[in-house]
């Protein structure tokens, strides 16, 4: 999966301009704020020359893990809590809106991903989802955060560098305040029923950090992830009832899944 990644980003057109520090600095001055139509998230705010692969082909973006939520029984979502870890300019979230009854909790550190966000927020007068402009790892503190100026989803903490930070030697950085889910608890929410982790190679510690809330509220977690950070995360889930199984091999996405709370057929 690393590999395929790799050579996706080094040979994609627009990306291996990208990589060319002089251009990719040009690129960023000339890029400018988007209003997307879309029928698939509702309409929202992106970056034209950041998200133009976003824009031109939206329907093939995670199509596996979105087609995979949509799939799931509404009673399963609705009227509880959906946190999305790692929101990016919010996709994930306005899909949840769109299509379940479901307070929306989002986080993400990054910048200029918020600026788009609250954006949309503002722009479709929403009153559903709640955006915390933090990260989130496996405790309270501050720590740098690796940014990315080529795409704007490749930003992790720092000790983390993944294929794009490396191809594009992005080694820029700022310091963020990062919380553990596991704060969730002091809202006493009735139930969390899903969450969705992308956060880099930081998933692991997102869990760790959210293990209680995961015990009290058992929800479906969606994790994109690689095979060593997947053997870690099942070793501390399996513990707790849970299982998993691969829902978009593109996305490298896992559902991860109390048996006893929800059914699906595992494959793995």
């Amino acid at each position: 999966m690393k590999i395929l990644n790799y050579l996706r980003i080094k040979f994609h057109p627009l990306l291996y301009l990208k990589s060319f520090k002089s251009i990719r600095n040009i690129l960023n001055k000339l890029d400018f704020i988007y209003y997307k139509k879309s029928k698939k998230f509702g309409n929202y705010y992106c970056y034209f020359i950041k998200n133009l692969n976003l824009i031109i082909n939206e329907e093939n973006y995670e199509k596996g893990t979105f087609k995979f939520i949509s799939s799931i029984e509404k009673k399963n979502i609705n009227d509880g809590v959906f946190i999305d870890v790692g929101s990016n300019i919010g996709l994930f979230s306005y899909f949840v809106e769109k299509n379940f009854n479901s307070q929306i909790i989002s986080f993400e550190p990054d910048y200029n991903n918020l600026i788009l966000s609250y954006k949309t927020l503002q722009k479709r007068n929403n009153n559903r989802i709640f955006i915390f402009p933090f990260g989130v790892s496996n405790s309270n503190a501050i720590k740098s955060f690796l940014l990315d100026d080529v795409s704007g989803s490749t930003g992790s903490l720092k000790g983390l560098v993944n294929t794009s930070q490396k191809l594009y030697e992005l080694y820029k950085s700022k310091k963020i305040t990062t919380y553990k889910l596991d704060e969730l608890l002091n809202y006493n929410f009735s139930s969390i029923n899903l969450i969705k982790i992308d956060v880099e190679g930081g998933e692991v510690d997102v869990i760790e950090g959210g293990i209680n809330l995961i015990k009290k509220h058992s929800p479906m977690i969606i994790v994109e992830t690689d095979e060593l950070n997947l053997k870690k995360i099942n070793e501390i889930l399996a513990e707790f009832g849970y299982q998993y199984k691969l829902i978009d091999e593109e996305a490298s996405n896992f559902l991860f899944f109390n048996n006893q709370k929800f059914k699906f057929n595992v494959n793995n």
